[in-house]
């Protein structure tokens, strides 16, 4: 007979995917899960299989004005409440928070209660809602060494698992990068985190616009971006004569991955954790405002291995993406070595996560 579990997360793609992939291994193995989110899950409920089991709290975020901090906290405490019900009711062996202010309240209830608690970090920089309950966990995983916020953290509660990503992802590294012949099709993949952004959406069309004709001819894009931006990308397409494919969500990642010889993306830790998974190549352009620029330092963990190549947003713009391409595309052994690096980096954080999670008490005890 399996355990049940509760998994806290976050109302964003970063959060919400790996909780699921880990949410998909526990069930595979017998277990029972229940997702807890904010209302921002329902975006995603269409995407995920049937037998997904979640609930819904109110919660918020302390904000300035003080009027917004009083609105915020009494939606955590209802959230509290929310969660210590569930927690009574569902009787978990173990409750996992994967970050995100939505999460806090469920983290709270379990201290509250006395109940086990794992927080899962896949960040390079350990996010607020997570810190704050560091020192009440009763294990900390966490994607690779030298993660900062640890410092003052009980070093026997760490433990290095990788990061988590979906079998379907994983898989992909395992076959050979799919090869560049001369003249043959490059497709690249464009990704702007899950819910798009609109400065890879105004950039990086008009820089492909500005690639060599024969070089256009050779494109195959497949670009993610907002509603909002999908007509002025298509136009940029189509007068630029690029072969493109544009949509707001992907439901066949891995399919695209797969068809992918390299992917431009923000550098969140569900897309480093992709790239290294499916041994993508990636020129990766980092959110300017993330917290204590985390996403600058996911994304030099595989440009530190050689696996990624880096823009900043403030370095930018048509002209210089139009140069990092060209000079790429016109080197496909380079995107070969790439693609090898990315994939050298990866653990089955899914196995390491269930050892330590259906592991837990019997070594305690």
């Amino acid at each position: 007979m399996g355990s049940k579990f509760i998994i806290a997360t976050g109302g964003t793609g970063g959060h919400i995917f790996p909780a699921i992939s880990l949410v998909k291994s526990l069930q595979k193995n017998g277990h029972q899960c229940l997702v807890v989110a904010d209302r921002r899950f329902l975006n995603f409920t269409s995407k995920f299989h049937k037998g997904l089991h979640y609930k819904i709290i109110p919660t918020g975020f302390f904000s300035s004005g003080r009027l917004s901090k009083v609105i915020s906290a009494f939606k955590i405490v209802i959230g509290i409440i929310f969660s210590v019900f569930y927690i009574i009711s569902y009787n978990p062996k173990m409750i996992i928070s994967f970050g995100g202010y939505p999460s806090f309240p469920t983290m709270v209830a379990a201290i509250l209660l006395r109940r086990p608690l794992m927080i899962y970090e896949q960040n390079s920089v350990v996010g607020r809602a997570n810190k704050w309950m560091l020192g009440w966990a009763d294990i900390i995983s966490v994607p690779y060494e030298g993660v900062k916020g640890l410092e003052k953290v009980n070093k026997s509660k760490v433990h290095i698992v990788g990061n988590l990503v979906d079998v379907s992802i994983s898989n992909i590294g395992k076959d050979t990068y799919p090869n560049i012949r001369e003249n043959s099709k490059i497709n690249i993949l464009i990704l702007g985190g899950s819910q798009g952004a609109r400065i890879l959406s105004k950039v990086i069309p008009q820089s492909i616009s500005k690639l060599s004709e024969s070089m256009r001819s050779r494109l195959k894009i497949v670009q993610q971006c907002r509603e909002e931006d999908i007509d002025s990308v298509r136009s940029i397409y189509s007068n630029s004569s690029v072969d493109f494919f544009v949509d707001t969500f992907f439901v066949d990642m891995d399919k695209k991955l797969s068809d992918a010889h390299f992917v431009i993306a923000r550098s969140g830790a569900s897309t480093v954790a992709e790239l290294v998974a499916s041994g993508r190549p990636s020129i990766l352009i980092p959110i300017s405002i993330s917290n204590e620029n985390h996403q600058l330092l996911n994304a030099k963990i595989l440009s530190d291995h050689s696996a990624a190549w880096i823009i900043e947003e403030k370095n930018l713009n048509p002209n210089e993406l139009c140069k990092k391409l060209t000079y790429l595309l016109s080197k496909p052994e380079s995107l070969k070595e790439a693609s090898k690096k990315a994939r050298s980096l990866f653990t089955d954080a899914r196995k390491n996560m269930l050892k330590l999670i259906t592991g837990f008490g019997t070594q305690t005890k």
